[in-house]
């Protein structure tokens, strides 16, 4: 009879940690539920993978033989931008879905089931789509536009003041979907409160997983790059050969976009627990959990 693992430790999100303790719950979360968080990542979110990267394929595919530039349509690149909000607003819900389910299983996520997990994921799925359109018409449109003022007033440090002053948005949707009970401009305000409270830890955090995310698309990213050169050094002109390779240019994209989407995750799962720390500090949140807990009993 085959030996089970056995179940890693449980990793509290409300509990006081340094910027690097977040990173590596994050990482630890992945590392010790890895199946079942790769699992629903990619379930949720392949079909928009798949769309994405054989865009993006077909896109460089016709750059390189043009030997220009290609043009984008107005309608091509908002259903492009429209497809990629919607496949990362998935990947927040799904993975505050099963951080929440983590925290309220007595086994964590092992064994978890859809039909257990469809519950919270559906609530997160529907407190999700306020976040997105916030994100979408207020906060997308407000970070180009300090970028383009600060690349005049600020030259070379404009990028890094604009995404300071833009990381705490990402503590909304973590609060809003964490926080069952709290309501969407209340999540706003506390978002922004705990995020510009410990903005320099929130910044590091971002960093270090932009780090990670960097270096695992990369070595995808250098393999397709490195398998164009072949296809069309090689086997152009082949038709069996140059259609082998086209199908296996478009996997690579896709692959390249699940893992990009999975990098996200990562982030999210960062944000949060950075959030869990700040809360723990500033509204004695694990106190409260305490308290909920006790009332179950």
């Amino acid at each position: 009879m085959k030996k089970r693992d056995k179940q890693p430790e449980k990793i509290m999100l409300y509990s006081q940690r340094t910027s690097g303790e977040n990173v590596n719950a994050a990482l630890d979360f992945v590392k010790g539920n890895w199946r079942c968080w790769l699992k629903y990542i990619t379930v949720f979110t392949l079909p928009f993978c798949i769309i994405l990267g054989m865009a993006v394929d077909i896109y460089i595919d016709q750059m390189i033989n043009d030997g220009i530039l290609g043009e984008l349509d107005f309608f091509g690149s908002v259903s492009a931008m429209s497809i990629y909000v919607v496949a990362l607003a998935i990947v927040c819900a799904v993975t505050i879905a099963l951080l929440k389910m983590h925290q309220q299983r007595e086994n964590g996520l092992d064994d978890i089931t859809i039909k257990e997990l469809w519950p919270v994921l559906r609530q997160c799925l529907i407190r999700i789509i306020p976040s997105a359109l916030f994100a979408t018409v207020v906060i997308v449109p407000l970070y180009i536009f300090l970028n383009v003022i600060l690349l005049f007033v600020l030259p070379g440090i404009g990028l890094i003041v604009s995404y300071c002053m833009v990381l705490p948005v990402l503590m909304i949707p973590i609060v809003y979907l964490y926080e069952s009970k709290t309501e969407f401009g209340e999540s706003i305000s506390k978002g922004f409160k705990l995020g510009f409270s410990k903005i320099i830890g929130l910044g590091l955090v971002g960093f270090l997983i932009l780090i990670v995310s960097l270096m695992a698309g990369g070595a995808l990213s250098i393999l397709y790059a490195l398998v164009m050169v072949i296809k069309e050094e090689l086997f152009n002109g082949y038709d069996f050969m140059s259609t082998l390779m086209d199908l296996f240019t478009h996997v690579m994209c896709v692959a390249d976009t699940l893992v990009m989407m999975l990098g996200v995750s990562i982030n999210i799962l960062a944000v949060a627990f950075h959030y869990g720390s700040v809360a723990t500090e500033k509204d004695d949140a694990s106190l409260e959990v305490e308290i909920s807990n006790f009332e179950k009993l």
